[in-house]
């Protein structure tokens, strides 16, 4: 009886052998492959570095019988990011953390570790990256040197994988936008001299979303785009899936790419919460929880166009003249102290998630030009219209219950002044009436 056996190389190197009926692994194919016998090869974990020549022999009873020649292309995913800002290697959508540990590699070499809970940094990256329990590493002031093919690694004994090519691009490439729920969104060329033939492509990750050329525009993998002759991308109807980083290339004749850039689409869901009112000099508390039950990894304060707080990596910082009064916490409250008139306008929060969508909660502040209380009394005006009072003097705090029973009692003494005084009215005009009668 005759038998077939096989052995498959890449790029010279052993891959599997076949041999009556066994596979036999070699390298890193040893917990990550499985050889089938109609000639199938799979492999888990797909690496770039898997990419490259597959020659398969075919043996009958240990003579060559055939060859065959497969060209294998592994895509990695691009993630974007800015010099000298902050980036997030993350699982992808779906995936789940099978292990206690994790380890990411660039190139090859260890960047950072997870084990039990203990997190171990490569010296280079000291003080400026930061491994979460979820496996998600953000890497913090990225250098050009930070540019490569990072690798998720986990310990699990089964070799799953996932990597992810790191660009990282100076500011005018680079661009980001916000959306809301279910509406338009407009992504824009940066501005450089379009050529008269013009032809730009959008993709999405490595899909491809649109293409114009000639005045006409194809479109693919989702509906609702429009391509404009300038170039301007419009998605309708967006979701928080269509979150995350968006490449355009114009291309000349020769397809050769002659400019490139990314778009960052942030598909926001806008929560306006009601209006909160302060008083000149006092305190006010603009104070909120965040609603979805995630992970946070970046809380950013606003006012109109100008940062004024920032709660990232669990360290907060502060911007302007807002540094000595303002207190930002990790679920997204701030307090402002000694209110000033020019404190008031609409501030808005951002909560930033792992995988790139955010949260966008906005407030309008108030002030009011009132008579000040007496320099003992603070008040903490909140969200929801309730004003706190409290009391400072020198034994201590005067709780709220306190200054609520002192109103009260306020209130029945003037009371009490009114009626004594409609009382004693009511006397005299009755004994004037009994002095008027005849006698």
């Amino acid at each position: 009886m005759s038998t077939d056996d096989y052995t498959l190389k890449k790029d010279d190197k052993l891959v599997v052998k076949y041999k009556s009926s066994l596979p036999q692994y070699y390298g890193t194919y040893t917990r990550r492959s499985q050889f089938y016998p109609n000639m199938t090869l799979r492999i888990d974990g797909a690496m770039e570095s898997d990419s490259g020549n597959y020659l398969l022999e075919i043996y009958n009873n240990g003579k060559f019988v055939h060859r065959e020649t497969y060209c294998i292309v592994v895509t990695v995913p691009p993630v974007y990011g800015i010099l000298y800002g902050s980036v997030f290697l993350y699982l992808r959508k779906g995936n789940h953390l099978r292990s206690s540990g994790v380890v990411w590699k660039k190139n090859g070499l260890e960047v950072a570790s997870l084990k039990n809970s203990e997190v171990r940094l490569h010296e280079a990256y000291n003080g400026r990256a930061e491994l979460f329990p979820d496996g998600t590493l953000r890497l913090d002031r990225t250098e050009a040197m930070d540019e490569g093919t990072y690798t998720l690694e986990q310990t699990d004994g089964m070799g799953h994988r996932e990597s992810y090519r790191l660009f990282l691009l100076e500011n005018s490439k680079f661009d980001s936008v916000d959306g809301e729920e279910g509406s338009s969104v407009f992504l824009h060329v940066q501005q450089v001299r379009l050529p008269s033939n013009i032809h730009i492509t959008w993709k999405r990750e490595d899909n491809l979303l649109a293409t114009l050329k000639d005045h006409d525009y194809y479109t693919f993998n989702r509906t609702g785009i429009v391509l404009f002759p300038n170039g301007t991308l419009r998605l309708d109807n967006a979701q928080e899936p269509d979150t995350g980083p968006y490449s355009w290339d114009i291309l000349d004749v020769e397809k050769k790419h002659t400019h490139h850039g990314v778009v960052q689409l942030f598909v926001i869901y806008n929560e306006q919460r009601p209006p909160v009112y302060g008083s000149l000099g006092r305190s006010v508390s603009l104070s909120l929880v965040n609603g979805r039950g995630e992970n946070v990894y970046d809380v950013k304060w606003m006012k109109g166009d100008i940062s004024v707080a920032q709660f990232k990596t669990a360290f907060p910082s502060y911007n302007g003249n807002y540094k000595n009064r303002l207190k930002i916490f990790s679920n997204g409250t701030m307090i402002m102290d000694r209110i000033q008139e020019n404190d008031s306008g609409v501030y808005s929060v951002d909560f930033f998630y792992k995988n790139g969508t955010k949260h966008k909660i906005v407030f309008k502040l108030y002030i009011n030009d009132s008579t000040p209380l007496d320099k003992n009394i603070h008040t903490v005006c909140n969200p929801d219209g309730k004003i706190d009072y409290f009391c400072l003097v020198q034994e201590g705090l005067i709780s709220e219950m306190a200054v609520y029973l002192m109103c009260h009692l306020c209130m029945v003494l003037v009371f009490l002044t009114i009626s004594v005084f409609v009382l004693v009215c009511l006397k005299n005009r009755k004994t004037k009436r009994m002095q008027r009668r005849p006698m």
